[in-house]
């Protein structure tokens, strides 16, 4: 697929996502989780956004708006981690401690790879015969990408572990929410972990 087409449909899947989020913030301004539901689609249209200027870099490097792409990356997580609490009313407070135990470090590790280290994104360049930008990753985007899967376990266990109490309306909630979760973490998934491990320099 052309990378003009590919940016086209991110910058569509942007605008969508935030107007989504909009929409359903103005439907009830004051419920939490309509505003923990704007901050996911808020992030991922964000993320989307950041991805076209990844290959179409404007102003700043590609290697920067590949950053900002990560950071993004992590608040979409944190994003989808709020959102989870506030659907299911919580998860209790020794359980949000332990939570909060385990990830607030991870995540913080990964800021300081990423953004002080700097042995998470090498470099990039632009490859004329594929017409896409390439990254050349560093050693330590495992460690980058870990705390993304440890929260991606836990929203899976989360949403199994109440989702037989649910209601039937919330319960088809849930699939619509795990459906769009679905169709947002592949291609996270693809993008900042596949590619990057197997078609870098």
């Amino acid at each position: 697929m052309p990378n003009n087409i590919i940016g086209y449909i991110n910058i569509l899947i942007g605008f969508i996502d935030i107007l989504l989020g909009f929409l359903v913030l103005s439907s009830n301004t004051k419920k939490a989780v309509n505003k923990a539901y704007f901050f996911c689609t808020l992030t991922m249209g964000i993320w989307s956004l950041s991805l076209f200027f990844y290959n179409n870099p404007f102003f700043i490097s590609s290697t920067q708006w590949l950053k900002i792409v990560y950071i993004i990356s992590y608040l979409m997580t944190f994003a989808q981690i709020y959102f989870a609490l506030k659907f299911h009313d919580g998860i209790g407070k020794k359980l949000t401690t332990l939570l909060l135990s385990i990830l607030t470090p991870l995540f913080t590790y990964g800021f300081y790879l990423l953004l002080v280290k700097n042995s998470v994104v090498l470099s990039t360049y632009y490859d004329k015969a594929n017409a896409t930008t390439i990254a050349e990753m560093g050693k330590d985007y495992i460690w980058y990408f870990l705390p993304i899967i440890i929260s991606l376990f836990f929203l899976f266990g989360i949403h199994i572990a109440k989702g037989s109490k649910l209601e039937s309306l919330k319960k088809k909630q849930t699939q619509f929410y795990w459906i769009a979760g679905f169709l947002m973490i592949v291609p996270l998934v693809f993008l900042d972990l596949v590619l990057p491990v197997f078609f870098s320099n």
